[in-house]
């Protein structure tokens, strides 16, 4: 049943299939971010039933890689529903390079928001 989700996603901006570098407040730019596939299966399988949206807060630390490390859920809604544990799923596949080039990210944190919003083919969107 999962799979028949069309699965739409917002991290600090509009969904795109497989996004382009984005600026980040902390002197960071994505090079990488989780595809729709990703966050499909990552979607909380409780809250896909009845195609339930959802928001999660990441707490993280950056590698010197510009990878994610010692995640923890600051915050999900709606509670009960495991929208950190999917994002948390998600972080090993953001990786983001210092601005300027050469600078490090290494050790800065970050508060990471990630958003799901399931939409079931041929309804309309929850209001």
């Amino acid at each position: 049943m999962l799979a028949a989700f069309l699965l739409m996603f917002a991290i600090q901006a509009d969904p795109v299939a497989e996004p382009p570098a984005r600026a980040l407040a902390s002197g960071a730019t994505w090079v990488s971010q989780p595809t729709q596939a990703q966050f499909l299966r990552a979607y909380p399988t409780q809250a896909g039933w009845n195609a339930t949206p959802g928001h999660a807060v990441l707490d993280c630390v950056f590698t010197a890689a510009g990878r994610l490390s010692g995640c923890t859920v600051a915050s999900e809604e709606p509670a009960g529903r495991h929208f950190g544990a999917a994002a948390l799923k998600l972080a090993p596949f953001f990786r983001a390079v210092a601005v300027p080039a050469g600078a490090s990210l290494e050790g800065k944190p970050i508060s990471l928001p990630v958003t799901f919003e399931a939409h079931i083919h041929g309804f309309p969107a929850p209001e």
